[in-house]
């Protein structure tokens, strides 16, 4: 009986097709080896920031490898993903972060500009990543996944702990934060993969 929670399906593909192609990014190929290893590295370096099993983490990226190598990394060590939308407004981010209690925020460097103006003013956040070009004060994503440990993080996580933190669209007044286990999403992820196979998100003229 393998472990419930999300971050072991990436450990699990690793041992089983570590050559396989797990992510494309560009014209950026990453086997499911090479991607479970960054993901570990990341995971020990977020460790050494201090960040540990329950704290909240927001992010901030456009569809891209870091984004997929920072959510697995939080979910192995226990810690809460918190994805913001990138169409977010300065303002916005600091509400939703602020209302999350995230402890460290981490950004693409795209959205600087954006991040900039509240960056200061976040009431919870001790720890801001940035990926990309280098901002002085605050540490590289870059830098963190190249941490030299890929071992598995020697973290106890189970299907009942929090795995992510997942803002409404706040159509009908302010965004309210979903709260969601690994355990459901991996239910989630499963009855997905069953619909898909029956056909049943085939779309039909």
């Amino acid at each position: 009986m393998f472990p419930i929670n999300v971050g072991y399906l990436l450990t699990l593909n690793a041992h089983r097709y570590p050559d396989k192609t797990a992510l494309v990014y560009k014209d950026q190929h990453f086997t499911y080896r090479e991607l479970n290893e960054r993901v570990n590295r990341l995971a020990h370096s977020l460790i050494g920031l201090g960040i540990t099993k329950g704290d909240k983490v927001g992010y901030l990226f456009p569809n891209c490898n870091q984004i997929i190598e920072l959510f697995f990394a939080l979910l192995k060590i226990g810690a809460v993903a918190v994805p913001l939308n990138h169409r977010l407004i300065s303002r916005e981010i600091k509400w939703l972060v602020d209302s999350a209690e995230c402890k460290a925020f981490v950004y693409s460097s795209i959205y600087a500009q954006t991040v900039e103006e509240v960056k200061h003013q976040l009431n919870t956040v001790k720890t801001l990543i940035c990926s990309g070009d280098q901002v002085s004060g605050e540490y590289s994503f870059e830098q963190l996944v190249s941490n030299d440990d890929t071992r598995e993080p020697n973290v106890c996580v189970s299907g009942k702990d929090l795995s992510r933190i997942q803002f409404t669209g706040g159509t009908t007044g302010r965004s309210k934060g979903v709260m969601r286990t690994h355990e459901s999403d991996l239910f989630q992820t499963i009855s997905i993969m069953t619909q898909n196979k029956m056909g049943g998100f085939q779309m039909r003229s």
